[in-house]
């Protein structure tokens, strides 16, 4: 970023902004806490314009997806390989995925998803929804079904959320993931690789507009990752949307 702010001098920034204004006024003493909740305010604004810069400076241009379809534990094994790579990973149904936790621990041992089921998917969708700046979040409509693992209960949530919801939440999620994961791991490549999984193909058509350009790499059971693969991916000029398979039939 030669023309523009250096990133991590944009990062220091922010955690700094954000460590002045999540402090509680409270705690200083009488005599200095209107100055305190003066700069606080101060901090608030200007994290506000930092936020934005930061933003920009990564979406799209940083990024480079990844869309990977296959089994569980071939995309568990290359997830946790670019991880210690620098890259970072993302569940294309990170949301759905938010909720199922929050309704796993009340199954009884029909695993049948229930009222109260419903009502801990409404609690934490309230809860993600004031995490992410909403006001207020429309409320899905109740759906009973069986749901045999978690995998099952994503997919049910996934059903009964999408309808009303469309994609904006998820997407606000993934990216603020994105974000996050830049700013906390302290990423600073020129080139960043963003490895999405677990995204059909409408979700795909969304998420790609966080890159600058993206590819599809259908896993081969036993798949070993590979770190030139992934160099390969991170070039210029690599066409989008392209499955290994395609690249095994030229």
């Amino acid at each position: 970023m030669s023309e523009e702010r250096e990133l991590m001098k944009i990062i220091e920034e922010i955690t700094e902004n954000q460590r002045e204004a999540s402090k509680d006024p409270m705690s200083y003493p009488h005599n200095i806490r209107p100055g305190k909740q003066v700069l606080q305010q101060q901090c608030k604004q200007r994290l506000e314009a930092l936020l934005k810069e930061f933003e920009s400076a990564i979406i799209p241009n940083r990024l480079v997806g990844l869309f990977v379809d296959g089994k569980k534990e071939d995309i568990d094994r290359l997830t946790n390989f670019v991880r210690t790579r620098g890259s970072i990973v993302v569940d294309g149904g990170m949301m759905y995925t938010r909720l199922a936790q929050d309704v796993e621990p009340s199954y009884s041992a029909n695993r049948r998803f229930d009222v109260t089921q419903y009502s801990l998917m409404l609690d934490g969708l309230t809860s993600l929804g004031m995490d992410l700046g909403y006001n207020a979040v429309e409320q899905p409509a109740f759906k009973e079904a069986q749901c045999k693992d978690f995998a099952a209960t994503v997919e049910h949530i996934k059903n009964v959320c999408r309808p009303y919801l469309g994609d904006e939440i998820n997407l606000r999620l993934i990216k603020k993931h994105i974000l996050d994961t830049v700013q906390n791991d302290k990423l600073r490549a020129e080139q960043l690789l963003v490895v999405v999984y677990g995204a059909n193909q409408e979700e795909k058509s969304r998420i790609q507009n966080f890159f600058s350009r993206s590819t599809t790499l259908t896993l081969q059971e036993n798949y070993q990752p590979d770190a030139g693969e992934l160099r390969e991916i991170l070039k210029p000029n690599k066409k989008t949307e392209k499955t290994k398979s395609e690249k095994s039939k030229e």
